[in-house]
């Protein structure tokens, strides 16, 4: 991860008002901006976000904000201007860094932060993230990097991907992933901040490892399965996608099943 301070100049000292954060593998940018910041004093492009008391923004605006700030992809010199920063293609952290972040629409600049500098403020809100997800049959806990887990039942959960339910129906679940910092959950283009699943469903008295505790005693990963029911992975996937076994979907696709049904069937 690359941090980089949103810092305003413009009353004659150098303020930070934000933080640019940047994902490497997967080239996600999230900006968290300061809460004591004001409608009056935020740059135009981060004035609607304050103004509705929004001070985490996502990746699709974040880009947007990072695109405002470095050459266009439509530029119709970008070949040369990429070769004479010794660029081999088009990439927005690196154009990002050799413009400081600067551009006509305000006076803001960026000024990077090591990563054993993170600014408590800034630490603090990434602790609030999501660490991990468990789809259980009726509802889905999901357990957040400063220990708290939230149990949601999917009659209140769906509601948040309504619009990808409508056209996958329950099967949209199986899809779910954690955002790059845990910024969210998120399926078909479709993202749910970490704040407001932190406000959803009921408070779980169980940490995330509790949770990991609980699941290596109950449950069994694909080659587990596979094992106790002496069948082939394609096979156990034939059975979990039919209904005759239930399986978990977890973050990066892993499916596990439960060690009680699979003994019932061996």
């Amino acid at each position: 991860m690359k941090i980089w301070a949103i810092v305003d100049p413009s009353d004659g000292t150098d303020v930070t008002i934000g933080y640019l954060l940047y994902y490497v593998g997967p080239k996600a940018f999230y900006i968290e901006i300061c809460r004591d910041l004001t409608e009056d004093k935020a740059p135009l492009m981060l004035s609607s976000f304050v103004k509705r008391g929004k001070y985490t923004i996502d990746r699709s605006f974040a880009l947007k904000w990072v695109q405002n700030r470095i050459v266009p992809t439509d530029r119709q010199n970008l070949g040369m201007i990429l070769r004479d920063n010794r660029l081999s293609e088009y990439d927005e952290e690196k154009l990002l860094s050799l413009s400081k972040g600067k551009c006509a629409q305000d006076d803001c600049f960026l000024k990077r932060i090591p990563e054993d500098r993170i600014p408590e403020e800034l630490l603090e809100r990434l602790c609030r993230k999501i660490e991990e997800f468990y789809p259980l049959k009726d509802s889905i806990i999901v357990a957040f990097s400063d220990g708290m887990t939230r149990k949601i039942p999917y009659q209140e959960f769906d509601r948040f991907f309504s619009a990808v339910k409508e056209s996958h129906g329950d099967k949209y679940r199986a899809s779910l992933k954690v955002e790059p910092g845990g910024f969210g959950l998120s399926c078909c283009g479709n993202t749910v901040p970490a704040e407001v699943l932190r406000d959803a469903g009921e408070t779980l008295p169980l940490s995330a490892e509790d949770l990991r505790m609980v699941a290596e005693r109950r449950l069994a990963d694909t080659a587990m399965a596979a094992e106790m029911l002496s069948c082939t992975r394609q096979n156990l996937a034939y059975l979990a996608e039919r209904g005759r076994i239930y399986s978990y979907f977890l973050t990066g696709g892993t499916r596990l099943y439960r060690k009680g049904e699979l003994e019932k069937l061996s």
